[in-house]
């Protein structure tokens, strides 16, 4: 399991499924949908389902990934 860790949010990747928790008023958890709700428990991207995440990188209102094949 990879984890990244802010102040605000974390991500976690495994097996090729990414997740994210904590503030997410700006939309920075990437749920979709508009979503600005806070997630206390890991939530699945579900956009990113089955993707390979090569990096993941973060500020405190966004978070980017890196795919790879």
């Amino acid at each position: 399991m990879t984890r990244l860790i802010e102040w605000s949010h974390s991500r976690f990747v495994d097996k090729n499924k990414l997740y994210a928790m904590g503030w997410g008023a700006d939309g920075q958890l990437g749920l979709g949908n508009g979503s600005t709700s806070d997630r206390s428990t890991p939530s699945l991207i579900a956009g990113l389902d089955g993707r390979r995440v090569r990096k993941l990188a973060s500020s405190t209102d966004f978070t980017m990934a890196l795919l790879g094949a």
